[in-house]
């Protein structure tokens, strides 16, 4: 027979023991109030009725107030664990819950932080052998391109040429996550006008298509920011947006305003959206919205690097990116700035 199952510091053990003294109270005030009101049985002073009556409810009272304590001793720590498995899921992986006494609620906090550990050790070691590898890639890339370079025939030099450029790309997203996962910008934040910064970003994509075109937007607007990595932070969204629209579709729309005392972009497009289901899993490092879901003609997919580091851009300047599906269609994002 398993002794863990019937120790006496065991949850299910208190819990049970608590709702038999609860019922045999119960019991008991019934019986002794159906033979008090009995005529069978000889009648007492109605001062000792009374009396008795009042003690009886007493230790009702007394059991559902034992009864609370009790479960709410038990239910805090569950609250803490739920709030840590949220954070888990949200990527912190450094969360620890307090693990208190032995019994099965201690046994889980301290599983949940074995766990959260073991999946923080594997993250670490995940993002330390992209980054190796990645490092490792771009010398043989230099060499591969210089030798592209060297190819007489144009087609296939183009062609060779577009997919190493492709990887170089990836390789380049991977090393630049990694600085931001560690909160390393190599620019220098300086206060400055954000709506030139925003012009010039749109200015590079004059030939897409769909068209990218500035709508509602103040003159001027001064933020304390570092400019390359909110430029590579508004290249990522707005490329997104036209990935994601068809050659037909209405012109990808940037605004800017103030909100209070938040400034926010806005990147909208009416493309073919984001699962509701999934909207809370786009930043995700490597995550890409489900395969089964059709880009549009003539575009291709990313590596799922490009929203993570948007975020990551984002927290470094104690901002935030939001996504929303469009009432009419497509996704609206945000990049809200502190002001």
């Amino acid at each position: 027979m398993d002794k863990k199952r019937f120790r006496t510091h065991s949850i299910f053990f208190r819990l049970i023991m608590v709702m038999l003294v609860m019922a045999m109270v119960v019991i008991f005030l019934f019986v002794v109030v159906y033979f008090l009101a009995s005529q069978e049985i000889p009648r007492i002073s109605m001062s000792a009725h009374y009396f008795l009556i009042g003690f009886l409810f007493f230790l009702l009272i007394f059991a559902l107030y034992s009864t609370y304590h009790v479960l709410k001793k038990y239910i805090a720590p569950l609250k803490g664990l739920t709030r840590a498995a949220l954070e888990v899921s949200e990527g912190k992986f450094d969360v620890k819950v307090p693990v208190e006494g032995n019994d099965e609620l201690g046994e889980l906090s301290h599983t949940f932080n074995t766990m959260a550990l073991e999946i923080r050790e594997m993250m670490n070691a995940r993002e330390k052998m992209l980054r190796d590898v990645s490092h490792e890639l771009k010398t043989p890339l230099t060499r591969l391109k210089l030798a592209i370079e060297m190819l007489e025939d144009k087609s296939a030099k183009d062609s060779m040429a577009e997919d190493v450029q492709e990887l170089e790309d990836l390789v380049n997203e991977i090393l630049e996550a990694e600085k931001l996962r560690k909160g390393i910008i190599t620019g220098e934040f300086k206060n400055a006008d954000v709506i030139s910064t925003i012009r010039k970003v749109v200015k590079t994509f004059d030939k897409s298509t769909p068209r990218v075109l500035l709508n509602n937007m103040p003159v001027l607007f001064e933020l304390n920011f570092e400019e390359k990595a909110v430029q590579k932070a508004l290249k990522n969204l707005i490329q997104n947006a036209i990935k994601f629209s068809g050659p037909d579709s209405s012109p990808v729309e940037v605004s800017a305003k103030q909100k209070a005392d938040r400034f926010v972009v806005q990147i909208k497009d009416d493309g073919i959206g984001i699962p509701e289901e999934e909207l809370s899993m786009v930043f995700k490092t490597f995550y890409q919205v489900e395969k089964s879901r059709t880009k549009a003609p003539g575009k291709t997919g990313g590596y799922g690097l490009g929203l993570s580091l948007v975020q990551k851009v984002m927290e470094a300047h104690n901002g935030e990116v939001k996504l929303e599906n469009n009432v009419d269609g497509g996704v609206v994002a945000s990049l809200s700035f502190p002001v």
